[in-house]
C-alpha cells in the first residue's frame, strides 16, 4: 500500500484498524529518522559555533581584565571595569537593533 493510499484510508475510516497506522509509521519511519538526524547535526554544529564564540568572548574579557590589572587597577576595580564594558556593549547592541527596527518600519 502506498503512502497516499494509507493516508486516504485513515481519513475515510478513522475508526479503522491500527494496521493502517502501523503501515504509515513503517513508511515514514526512515524519513523521520533521517530528518531527526539532520536536525541533531544542525544543533551540534550550532552548539560548536557557540562554544567557539563563548571561548573568544572569554579570552577577550580575560585580556581586558589583565590589561586593567597591568596598568595598576585592583582585582575588584578591573573586574568592575570589565563588567561595565560588557554592559555598555550589550546596551550598544540593543540600541543598534532598536535603530535598525525603526528604520525598517519607516
Amino acid at each position: 500500500m502506498e503512502l497516499m493510499e494509507i493516508i486516504q484510508q485513515i481519513i475515510v475510516d478513522p475508526d479503522g484498524t491500527y494496521e493502517q497506522l502501523d503501515a504509515l509509521c513503517e513508511k515514514i519511519d526512515p524519513f523521520i529518522k533521517g530528518l531527526s538526524s539532520k536536525i541533531v547535526d544542525y544543533i551540534e554544529a550550532y552548539a560548536s559555533g557557540c562554544d567557539r564564540l563563548c571561548q573568544s568572548r572569554a579570552m577577550a574579557a580575560k585580556k581586558m581584565y589583565d590589561a586593567y590589572r597591568d596598568v595598576g587597577f585592583s582585582k575588584n576595580e578591573a573586574l568592575s571595569l570589565v563588567i561595565r564594558d560588557n554592559d555598555r556593549l550589550v546596551e550598544a547592541i540593543k540600541n543598534t537593533r532598536t535603530s535598525a527596527n525603526r528604520q525598517q518600519g519607516a
